[in-house]
């Protein structure tokens, strides 16, 4: 039953990721969207472990680094770090790590501003 979900849950992953890379690097024009602050395609995917193979693959496909690290890690660097060193990377992960790395910059008085979402 366990290996089915993990199964599911890189599957997931794989499929979004996909359409991400498949949208901004094929069918995107790469236009200016004239807005300044829109976020621009990710240069670094940062993905948790649990989702390791499906990110390699994604990254392969696109050109794009790809760290993997424990969720922690990651954690940590997303609720502390300035919002402009993140602006070019991709965070894959579990929910809720989004949601509590926000209220955790929010605690320590960080800006809250993350980069944009890549929702497909």
């Amino acid at each position: 039953m366990t290996g089915k979900r993990i199964g599911a849950a890189i599957l997931a992953v794989a499929l979004v990721g996909s359409a991400w890379l498949l949208r901004s690097n094929v069918l995107d024009d790469g236009g200016d969207t004239g807005d300044p602050d829109a976020a621009g395609p990710a240069q670094v995917i940062s993905c948790v472990e649990e989702s390791a193979a499906a990110c390699r693959a994604a990254g392969a496909a696109a050109g794009i680094d790809v760290h993997i690290e424990n969720a922690d890690t990651t954690f940590d660097r997303w609720a502390t770090a300035p919002a402009d060193e993140l602006a070019d990377t991709a965070w894959i992960t579990l929910a809720p790590l989004p949601d509590v790395a926000a209220a955790s910059r929010v605690a320590t008085e960080l800006p809250q501003t993350l980069p944009a979402p890549r929702t497909q």
